[in-house]
């Protein structure tokens, strides 16, 4: 019997297991309860190379794989950081390049340093399965020249399931690589709200630019 039901929760992994598998994600991001935005003009740096670039790579564990997995995961970084930062300043635009320093005055530049996910059935004694995902980003902010503040996170396993039968399951697997992006930018994103670096700064910019209006001409 046991046997049984480690093959009926399984069997969805491992059939096809030549075909990659386009794992479809959603990054929702909550309201964080900023009361005080910093008031500076920020610019999120995502280069076309990390917003297209899809993640591909198989699960750290037996279950599943021998299969490889496409994840939209530049995307969803983009996705999650916008709107997590958008709660920490004031005004926050995506860009793809660096723009110069007149242009904006804090400048955000997230980088995914690792990603990893697996198939958990170990945990259920092979009576069924859960997705887990963990995630490593660093997110370094600049002046447009020098850092002023930095910081990296590593989020704890992020899982979704058990499940018996599933026959969308990555789906659960999206879910799970959403949930810990989410968890990463918005650690970040509190912690950067409360940072004496960038209040520093925004005391600075505003007592050398005046309070925030017209936007600077660009050049």
């Amino acid at each position: 019997m046991r046997g049984s039901r480690w093959l009926i929760a399984t069997l969805g992994l491992v059939v096809l297991s030549g075909c990659a598998l386009q794992v479809p994600m959603n990054t929702q991001m909550p309201a964080l309860g900023i009361d005080n935005r910093l008031p500076l003009r920020a610019a999120l740096v995502i280069p076309e190379s990390l917003r297209d670039e899809p993640y591909r790579g198989t699960p750290q564990s037996f279950t599943g794989g021998g299969r490889e997995h496409v994840l939209p995961i530049g995307r969803e970084i983009e996705k999650a950081a916008r709107d997590a930062f958008s709660q920490v300043f004031h005004e926050l635009e995506v860009v793809r390049r660096s723009p110069e320093p007149q242009v904006v005055e804090v400048v955000i530049e997230p980088t995914l340093d690792s990603f990893h996910f697996r198939y958990d059935a170990l945990s259920y004694a092979g009576f069924a399965v859960a997705a887990v995902s963990r995630i490593r980003v660093t997110v370094r902010m600049t002046d447009g020249i020098e850092t002023v503040w930095a910081r990296t996170v590593e989020t704890p396993d992020q899982r979704r399931g058990p499940w018996v039968v599933d026959f969308n399951y990555e789906e659960r697997v999206g879910d799970a690589a959403s949930d810990a992006l989410v968890a990463a930018f918005k650690d970040i994103a509190l912690e950067a709200a409360r940072a004496s670096e960038l209040w520093g700064l925004a005391d600075r910019v505003r007592t050398e630019r005046g309070p925030l209006g017209a936007r600077p001409e660009r050049r």
